[in-house]
């Protein structure tokens, strides 16, 4: 029986912008959305928190519930409202940012990503959504990596960064808070199935995200695990990817199968 796809989950750094702070949808990823618009729901699952955000939901006039800080946290991006919300306790965070903080690299709270680096593990005071870590050469990444999922309650996963060379950010929450727990939470809220979800990724912190969607699709310029993953490869980011996705399965009307 074929069903028609009523969610799209999309990706932002690498996905639907440039990974750069000020980077921008494309006019033909706007026009595609807008077009959109109507005939299925457009939201956000995204690593960056709500603000860091806010020019890209803009841009694409998005409206009602989006998924943010890796999946830690569901935001009405029209109300500000937080709908649901899983934080790394004080304990758990003061214990990843001492595994962090010698490697040498910026940490910070979701709370004052790029503004406030912590100095030490007691600057931690309240819960956060995410730790984030910025610029990380990738010769690191995988130690780092490796501690850092080895702290009870802590998921972490590399992605894209904003940042020029051989460098990946990683991202901290709750290992209940990934982009799947996000996701499928929004999912539930909307009352639809996951046969009825498109999602869309470029990063291997996406991948979790794709598991929770009926129609899997790895951008183009997607590593080569995300890319076997997906039921669908799409055109890379340069390539607007993401309106050919809306374009092939939104506006065409192609149709699951599940």
């Amino acid at each position: 029986m074929s069903m028609k796809y009523e969610l799209l989950l999309l990706d932002v750094d690498g996905t639907t912008v440039a990974s750069k702070g000020e980077a921008l949808p494309s006019e033909r990823v706007i026009d595609a959305v807008e077009k959109a618009h109507g005939k299925i729901k457009v939201a956000l699952a995204t690593g960056r928190p709500l603000d860091l955000a806010q020019s890209v939901i803009d841009k694409l006039h998005l409206t009602g519930p989006s998924v943010f800080n890796g999946g830690a946290e569901i935001i009405d991006v029209g109300s500000g409202e937080v709908l649901q919300s899983q934080k790394l306790e004080v304990a758990a965070l003061q214990e990843l940012v001492k595994l962090a903080l010698p490697f040498g690299y910026s940490v910070y709270t979701d709370d004052d990503q790029y503004a406030n680096a912590l100095q030490k593990p007691e600057d931690v005071t309240e819960p956060a959504a995410k730790l984030f870590i910025e610029a990380v050469k990738t010769g690191d990444a995988i130690g780092l990596l490796e501690q850092l999922n080895g702290v009870p309650s802590a998921e972490a996963h590399p992605t894209t960064s904003w940042e020029d060379g051989d460098v990946v950010d990683i991202h901290i929450t709750h290992e209940h808070a990934t982009k799947r727990h996000g996701a499928e939470q929004l999912i539930a809220m909307l009352g639809l199935a996951k046969e009825q979800v498109i999602a869309v990724g470029d990063g291997h912190n996406d991948m979790p995200l794709l598991e929770a969607a009926g129609l899997k699709v790895a951008m183009g310029n997607a590593p080569d695990e995300v890319k076997a993953l997906a039921d669908y490869v799409a055109p890379s980011l340069a390539d607007d990817g993401v309106a050919d996705v809306i374009e092939r399965f939104v506006l065409n009307g192609e149709a699951s199968d599940n």
